[in-house]
């Protein structure tokens, strides 16, 4: 697994729901829209809850009664549409805006807002045997 952790991206202390919408209206034209939401419980005073993938499991803060966001809660609301179009076989123009949107508890919310424009050529690698 090349020395990466075997656990979720979030850690253990997270719920979570994720959606994806995929729409083809013409033969060249690629619609696509992806929501996810989740609640985490955060490390509160340096002490494990979970949400740090890379802290030991022998050091988590308690085992009995841990609910997600027991201690402090983010909840986070993440929203990306994108579409391509399709100008000559294999090249595309795409076109993005992601939305997303985390408030810890107690603390303020921090909103990004991105939107992406480019140019993809779908090529494929070729690899010569002899």
């Amino acid at each position: 697994h090349y020395n990466q952790p075997l656990a979720h991206p979030l850690g253990a202390s997270v719920r979570e729901i994720i959606a994806q919408l995929r729409y083809q209206p013409t033969p060249k034209l690629y619609l696509n829209a992806q929501l996810m939401m989740y609640k985490q419980g955060t490390d509160v005073n340096g002490r494990n809850y979970g949400s740090n993938i890379f802290l030991s499991y022998n050091t988590r803060a308690r085992n009995d009664n841990l609910f997600v966001g027991s201690e402090r809660a983010g909840n986070c609301t993440f929203i990306d549409i994108h579409a391509a179009y399709e100008i000559l076989e294999n090249m595309f123009i795409d076109a993005s805006a992601t939305q997303r949107n985390y408030k810890l508890d107690g603390g303020a919310a921090q909103n990004v807002f991105f939107f992406n424009l480019g140019v993809r050529a779908n090529l494929a690698r070729r690899s010569i045997l002899l």
